[in-house]
Protein backbone atom coordinates (compact mmCIF):
# COMPACT_ATOMS: atom_id res chain seq x y z
CA UNK A 1 0.00 0.00 0.00
CA UNK A 2 1.06 3.49 -0.89
CA UNK A 3 1.25 6.63 0.78
CA UNK A 4 -2.25 7.56 -1.03
CA UNK A 5 -4.53 7.68 1.55
CA UNK A 6 -2.41 10.67 2.68
CA UNK A 7 -2.83 12.65 -0.06
CA UNK A 8 -6.20 14.98 -0.60
CA UNK A 9 -7.17 15.48 -3.91
CA UNK A 10 -7.99 19.05 -4.64
CA UNK A 11 -10.30 18.94 -7.57
CA UNK A 12 -10.23 23.20 -7.60
CA UNK A 13 -6.81 22.66 -9.33
CA UNK A 14 -7.64 20.15 -12.01
CA UNK A 15 -9.19 21.42 -15.36
CA UNK A 16 -12.34 18.35 -16.30
CA UNK A 17 -13.32 18.41 -19.88
CA UNK A 18 -16.00 19.87 -20.66
CA UNK A 19 -16.74 16.82 -23.21
CA UNK A 20 -17.60 14.66 -19.93
CA UNK A 21 -20.70 14.79 -17.88
CA UNK A 22 -18.85 14.44 -14.83
CA UNK A 23 -19.85 11.90 -11.84
CA UNK A 24 -18.24 11.83 -7.85
CA UNK A 25 -16.78 8.37 -7.47
CA UNK A 26 -15.04 6.94 -4.10
CA UNK A 27 -12.75 4.07 -4.36
CA UNK A 28 -12.77 0.88 -2.69
CA UNK A 29 -10.16 2.70 -0.42
CA UNK A 30 -12.31 5.59 -0.03
CA UNK A 31 -10.75 8.17 -2.24
CA UNK A 32 -12.62 10.84 -4.33
CA UNK A 33 -12.78 10.16 -8.13
CA UNK A 34 -14.40 11.57 -11.32
CA UNK A 35 -16.52 9.14 -13.56
CA UNK A 36 -16.85 11.23 -17.21
CA UNK A 37 -19.95 9.84 -19.54
CA UNK A 38 -19.12 11.28 -23.20
CA UNK A 39 -22.14 13.89 -23.50
CA UNK A 40 -22.88 12.96 -27.13
CA UNK A 41 -24.25 9.77 -25.24
CA UNK A 42 -27.61 8.49 -26.50
CA UNK A 43 -28.37 6.80 -23.03
CA UNK A 44 -29.23 8.73 -19.69
CA UNK A 45 -26.14 8.94 -16.82
CA UNK A 46 -27.66 6.37 -14.92
CA UNK A 47 -27.53 4.31 -17.82
CA UNK A 48 -23.73 4.63 -18.15
CA UNK A 49 -22.98 4.56 -14.93
CA UNK A 50 -24.19 2.76 -11.40
CA UNK A 51 -24.03 4.44 -7.56
CA UNK A 52 -20.83 6.11 -7.43
CA UNK A 53 -19.82 4.65 -4.27
CA UNK A 54 -19.57 1.07 -5.64
CA UNK A 55 -23.11 -0.16 -6.22
CA UNK A 56 -23.73 -2.36 -9.18
CA UNK A 57 -26.50 -2.04 -11.79
CA UNK A 58 -27.75 -5.32 -12.08
CA UNK A 59 -29.56 -4.39 -15.39
CA UNK A 60 -25.92 -4.66 -17.30
CA UNK A 61 -25.54 -8.24 -16.44
CA UNK A 62 -26.00 -10.03 -19.74
CA UNK A 63 -26.77 -13.65 -19.58
CA UNK A 64 -24.03 -14.60 -22.28
CA UNK A 65 -21.16 -12.78 -20.34
CA UNK A 66 -18.85 -14.17 -18.13
CA UNK A 67 -17.62 -12.44 -15.08
CA UNK A 68 -13.64 -12.20 -15.38
CA UNK A 69 -10.34 -10.88 -12.96
CA UNK A 70 -7.38 -10.52 -14.89
CA UNK A 71 -3.99 -9.27 -14.37
CA UNK A 72 -2.75 -6.69 -16.90
CA UNK A 73 0.28 -4.29 -16.70
CA UNK A 74 -1.33 -0.64 -18.22
CA UNK A 75 0.87 1.84 -18.03
CA UNK A 76 0.59 5.55 -18.76
CA UNK A 77 2.90 8.84 -19.57
CA UNK A 78 2.23 12.50 -19.32
CA UNK A 79 0.00 13.97 -22.41
CA UNK A 80 1.18 14.39 -25.46
CA UNK A 81 0.71 17.44 -27.91
CA UNK A 82 -1.35 16.36 -30.41
CA UNK A 83 -3.92 13.52 -30.90
CA UNK A 84 -3.80 10.99 -28.57
CA UNK A 85 -2.01 7.51 -28.80
CA UNK A 86 -4.23 4.32 -27.50
CA UNK A 87 -2.71 1.58 -26.35
CA UNK A 88 -3.85 -2.04 -27.58
CA UNK A 89 -4.64 -4.93 -24.95
CA UNK A 90 -3.21 -8.49 -25.50
CA UNK A 91 -5.25 -10.54 -27.89
CA UNK A 92 -6.07 -12.20 -23.88
CA UNK A 93 -7.25 -9.17 -22.45
CA UNK A 94 -9.09 -8.36 -25.65
CA UNK A 95 -11.35 -11.40 -25.24
CA UNK A 96 -11.69 -11.42 -21.47
CA UNK A 97 -12.64 -7.73 -20.93
CA UNK A 98 -13.73 -6.41 -24.56
CA UNK A 99 -11.94 -3.90 -23.97
CA UNK A 100 -10.59 -2.62 -27.40
CA UNK A 101 -8.41 0.26 -26.73
CA UNK A 102 -6.84 2.10 -23.51
CA UNK A 103 -4.99 5.17 -22.47
CA UNK A 104 -3.37 6.50 -19.31
CA UNK A 105 -2.42 10.00 -19.16
CA UNK A 106 -0.44 10.52 -15.61
CA UNK A 107 0.26 14.46 -14.62
CA UNK A 108 1.76 16.33 -12.00
CA UNK A 109 0.25 15.69 -7.91
CA UNK A 110 -0.08 12.49 -8.87
CA UNK A 111 -3.51 13.65 -11.11
CA UNK A 112 -4.37 10.94 -13.58
CA UNK A 113 -6.74 9.69 -16.50
CA UNK A 114 -7.88 6.53 -17.83
CA UNK A 115 -10.15 6.40 -20.74
CA UNK A 116 -10.84 2.97 -22.82
CA UNK A 117 -13.40 1.46 -25.22
CA UNK A 118 -15.02 -1.51 -25.00
CA UNK A 119 -17.40 -4.15 -27.07
CA UNK A 120 -19.66 -5.77 -24.21
CA UNK A 121 -21.34 -3.80 -20.98
CA UNK A 122 -19.46 -4.92 -18.03
CA UNK A 123 -19.27 -3.04 -14.02
CA UNK A 124 -15.67 -3.08 -14.62
CA UNK A 125 -13.19 -2.09 -11.41
CA UNK A 126 -9.89 -1.14 -12.36
CA UNK A 127 -6.78 -1.66 -9.30
CA UNK A 128 -3.70 0.21 -9.33
CA UNK A 129 -0.13 -0.57 -8.15
CA UNK A 130 -1.26 0.81 -5.29
CA UNK A 131 -4.30 -1.36 -4.63
CA UNK A 132 -6.90 0.75 -4.82
CA UNK A 133 -9.26 0.26 -7.06
CA UNK A 134 -11.88 2.19 -9.29
CA UNK A 135 -14.99 1.22 -10.91
CA UNK A 136 -16.68 2.27 -14.41
CA UNK A 137 -20.02 1.04 -15.12
CA UNK A 138 -20.14 0.29 -18.68
CA UNK A 139 -24.47 -0.01 -18.92
CA UNK A 140 -24.54 0.53 -22.99
CA UNK A 141 -21.31 -0.51 -24.87
CA UNK A 142 -21.12 0.93 -28.63
CA UNK A 143 -17.91 1.10 -31.17
CA UNK A 144 -16.10 4.19 -30.78
CA UNK A 145 -17.46 5.17 -27.43
CA UNK A 146 -14.53 6.40 -25.20
CA UNK A 147 -15.45 5.49 -21.31
CA UNK A 148 -13.25 7.74 -18.65
CA UNK A 149 -12.32 8.20 -15.13
CA UNK A 150 -9.83 10.74 -13.29
CA UNK A 151 -7.97 9.82 -10.39
CA UNK A 152 -5.20 10.53 -7.77
CA UNK A 153 -2.59 8.25 -7.04
CA UNK A 154 1.21 7.66 -6.40
CA UNK A 155 1.26 4.53 -9.07
CA UNK A 156 -1.48 4.61 -11.67
CA UNK A 157 -0.35 1.83 -13.70
CA UNK A 158 -3.86 -0.43 -13.97
CA UNK A 159 -2.81 -4.03 -12.95
CA UNK A 160 -6.15 -5.72 -12.39
CA UNK A 161 -8.87 -5.93 -14.06
CA UNK A 162 -12.22 -6.97 -13.30
CA UNK A 163 -16.08 -7.04 -14.36
CA UNK A 164 -19.45 -8.73 -13.49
Amino acid sequence: MSDDSQIQPDWSQVTLSDEYTWTDGVSKNGRPYKIGIAKTTTTSNADEAAPATGGTSDEAKAASKSSFNIAVNWSGGPPTQGFAQYCTPTDQEKSTTSIQQYLLRTGPAKYNEFSFSCTESYNFWFTDKTGDSYQCNVFWARPGTTHYFSYFSSDPTIMKVTGS
